[in-house]
């Protein structure tokens, strides 16, 4: 099964993550198809609680998981990534984000500094 975690995002409603949630979905989805995630059920999307509330939402961590990126060529892990992080860098337009998905010769890796698009 395919986890994302989010990490280091500041307290909020739970319809901010629920938007957060669904947004993810739809990456997996549409970018990720030869992935197997057809919709949520397919994938589990991890909001860990940080010990420390100072500096959350300043820099956001994406990190996904699972036995089914094993195999993901370096090309798609980088869309992944890029496409996942924009997501969440669009929803929090003042966060640092970073992400990374494993692929099957390291981890792809994705930061909305070095985005030339941005």
């Amino acid at each position: 099964m395919l986890r994302i975690s989010i990490w280091c995002l500041p307290i909020q409603e739970e319809t901010a993550y629920n938007r957060l949630h669904q947004a993810l979905v739809e990456v997996a989805t549409r970018v990720g198809k030869t992935l197997g995630v057809r919709d949520e059920k397919g994938m589990l999307c991890l909001f860990p609680r940080d010990l420390m509330e100072y500096g959350l939402g300043s820099e956001i961590v994406v990190e996904a998981k699972g036995h089914c990126l094993e195999d993901v060529s370096e090309p798609l892990a980088r869309e992944l990534a890029r496409a996942w992080g924009r997501v969440v860098k669009e929803l929090y337009p003042d966060a640092r984000v970073e992400a990374e998905v494993p692929n099957a010769s390291g981890v792809s890796y994705w930061s909305s500094q070095e985005d030339q698009d941005e």
